[in-house]
């Protein structure tokens, strides 16, 4: 699929994930969609599962956006603990649209406690509490980031990703490579 198009499902509302090898154009893509949020005057929360990444998309990351910190489990205690915070509270409440970042680094148990947590700030028992969520990323490339002795699971494999049930838009046109005998062999490795 080339970007236009994925750009246009993307404006559907629809919850997708946006994959693709590298140098296909999924950070293009979703630059030219938050420019488009944000000329409609929609609220758009933009995360990334590291540091590193959000600051490559002007984000924060989803565990500081979300309040769940560096848990790896969260209880109705909590819970509660997290919907105290105001400024946390708000913030979901605000968005209309979560795009998650780098989502093969997102462990699901991580997923799953962001989709509780948006659910119950915004009070929706919707995926993600209602909002559009666009994940992006490539599985094929890093793998989920968990606790030394915790066992890790794919962003896919969790709850909250089959709840959401996202479109995938798989990009196609490569834009960084022009080597064709490279391309050729790394779609061989993939």
């Amino acid at each position: 699929m080339n970007q236009m198009r994925a750009l246009d499902i993307l404006k559907t509302g629809a919850n997708v994930f946006l994959t693709g090898e590298p140098g296909s154009g999924k950070t293009y893509v979703i630059n030219q969609y938050i420019a488009w949020l944000e000329a409609a005057g929609l609220h758009v929360a933009v995360t990334a599962s590291t540091g590193i990444a959000a600051t490559h998309i002007g984000g924060m990351t989803i565990h500081a956006w979300s309040g769940v910190g560096a848990r790896d489990t969260i209880n109705q205690y909590d819970l509660d603990q997290i919907m105290t915070r105001e400024k946390v509270v708000k913030r979901i409440k605000k968005a209309q649209v979560l795009i998650i970042d780098e989502i093969s680094m997102i462990d699901g148990t991580m997923l799953d406690m962001v989709d509780v947590i948006a659910r119950t700030a915004r009070q929706k028992g919707d995926a993600f509490g209602g909002l559009q969520v666009i994940f992006v990323g490539d599985f094929f490339q890093l793998p989920p980031v968990t606790k030394m002795g915790n066992m890790m699971r794919y962003g896919f494999e969790s709850r909250a990703w089959e709840n959401a049930r996202p479109l995938v838009c798989y990009l196609s046109d490569q834009f960084r490579q022009e080597d064709e005998q490279l391309l050729s062999l790394l779609n061989s490795i993939r």
